[in-house]
């Protein structure tokens, strides 16, 4: 599967946001064809009949699909912090799946 979205480097991401939520929302906006890959892996998942899904295996193909398939000139990172932030917004667009994903409470947003 071959991610089609050509990434541009955005004029200035936001790293010094205060909290990990902020820094996400910066990140989601710069490259929002992560979330595209999450949530198609993830519902790709579901639909062959899985209950249970692991984020952090979704953003694992997301990072593979990142690196072998896009063409992204900016090299860009997810920081593993974002991850229940995705799986959260995941959740929040799709509240069918929501038992799906395991989520706990956030110790800092």
């Amino acid at each position: 599967m071959e991610a089609t979205a050509k990434h541009t480097a955005p004029a200035q991401l936001n790293l010094f946001a205060k909290t990990i939520a902020d820094k996400f929302a910066a990140f989601h906006e710069a490259y929002p064809n992560v979330y595209v890959l999450f949530e198609r892996f993830s519902l790709q998942l579901v639909m062959s009949g899985h209950k249970k899904i692991g984020a952090k295996m979704i953003m694992e193909r997301v990072r593979w699909e990142c690196a072998t398939g896009s063409n992204d000139e900016t090299g860009y990172k997810i920081n593993n912090n974002y991850i229940a932030h995705y799986a959260r917004l995941f959740i929040k667009r799709n509240p069918e799946y929501k038992e799906c994903f395991e989520t706990r409470v956030l110790k800092t947003l």
